[in-house]
């Protein structure tokens, strides 16, 4: 444990800062586990792919759709994004901090593309052809990386948020200066 426990109150004081501290550690893969991952995840996960090719947020993923995906310029547009309502149902916002942005795709990113089905205007549709609830596709995540754990126990089990981090990590751990990490990834200024 991080505490002095010169006082009581320094005690619990200190616990919170390091139990605040142990939720805020985000982790990210290496290069050699996105490759591994991406592998793995072919076939079965495919949105695993392009959250780490494309740097995405969970909801602007789920809210892709065909038209946002230019295949012939090798892009794709963030135009909105998919959020669980209070009670029920789903709801189409624009993408966090009105982040509009068009950015490049990476060969990965095109070959997950062209392999997936057009059943509908969405790119991952759910069940009825319209876009996934964010938690059930979530938990659907969550599944997928505890097989993948099961499988594999040296690789960590990632959120979203944490394949989206991987994206741009290894952005910069490639070169890439932070500015244009920022508008790729959709950051506020």
């Amino acid at each position: 444990m991080l505490y002095i426990s010169y006082t009581n109150g320094y005690k619990v004081i200190l616990e919170k800062l390091y139990k605040k501290y142990k939720k805020n550690i985000k982790k990210v893969y290496t290069d050699d586990q996105i490759d591994f991952v991406e592998q793995y995840a072919k076939g079965t996960m495919p949105e695993v792919i392009l959250i780490i090719e494309t740097g995405v947020r969970r909801g602007e993923l789920i809210g892709m759709e065909w038209d946002d995906i230019d295949l012939e310029a090798e892009t794709n547009s963030v135009n909105r994004s998919v959020a669980d309502k209070k009670g029920g149902g789903i709801k189409i916002n624009p993408p966090k901090h009105k982040s509009y942005r068009t950015n490049p795709l990476t060969d990965r990113a095109l070959d997950v593309l062209k392999s997936l089905p057009r059943t509908s205007r969405y790119v991952f549709p759910s069940k009825s052809g319209g876009p996934q609830s964010p938690n059930s596709w979530s938990r659907k995540l969550d599944r997928f990386m505890r097989k993948l754990a099961r499988d594999n126990p040296a690789i960590p089990m990632l959120t979203a948020h944490e394949l989206r981090h991987t994206c741009g990590t290894r952005m910069r751990r490639n070169g890439t200066d932070i500015y244009s990490i920022q508008k790729f990834m959709g950051h506020k200024d």
